[in-house]
């Protein structure tokens, strides 16, 4: 397998998306503002964080994008990892992802940086605790995204596809 991104579930045709980058960026969903005081605080709903993603490649051919437009749902299994560190339960380490994972994505680390075995059930994730580790967990997120705008360039002399997808997640 040449990446592990994948866009609506499935995986992309064989050099079209090898050394791709993503970004993933909060949406400003609500507003900052200053009280009398001079305090920053935020205006909004405290559970509604939305991520946008742009995702870029330049390869020898160009991904499936025939037939995906303006506002059409697409499942991105993304490149970009999100990490947290797990919670200490006894003599064992807990957390609980935000979002789904890629499956295979999953990873604990300890704060020693040897990888540390675990479980997962759904967005449930739980590890082992060693004395004295603080355990932390990454994952590809696998998210339920809108297309914004989406380019191809066609390089026909240096035989270069270059792609470049924005998109919102739902």
């Amino acid at each position: 397998m040449e990446t592990f991104l994948t866009l609506g579930g499935g995986q992309l045709p064989p050099f079209s998306a090898r050394g791709c980058t993503q970004t993933l960026t909060p949406l400003p969903m609500g507003e900052l503002r200053r009280t009398v005081n001079g305090n920053l605080i935020h205006i909004g709903a405290e559970k509604h964080f939305k991520y946008k993603s742009v995702i870029a490649c330049q390869d020898k051919a160009g991904p499936c994008l025939d037939g995906l437009w303006r506002g059409q749902e697409v499942e991105v299994g993304c490149l970009s990892r999100l990490h947290q560190e797990m919670k200490q339960e006894g003599d064992h380490a807990r957390a609980t992802l935000l979002r789904p994972p890629v499956e295979g994505s999953v990873a604990v680390q300890g704060t020693s940086g040897t990888m540390v075995s675990s479980e997962l059930s759904g967005r449930h994730v739980q590890a082992p605790l060693a004395q004295g580790e603080t355990l932390f967990v990454s994952y590809a997120p696998r998210l339920h995204m809108r297309v914004i705008s989406f380019e191809i360039k066609t390089d026909e002399w240096g035989a270069r596809v270059g792609w470049r997808l924005e998109l919102e997640e739902i």
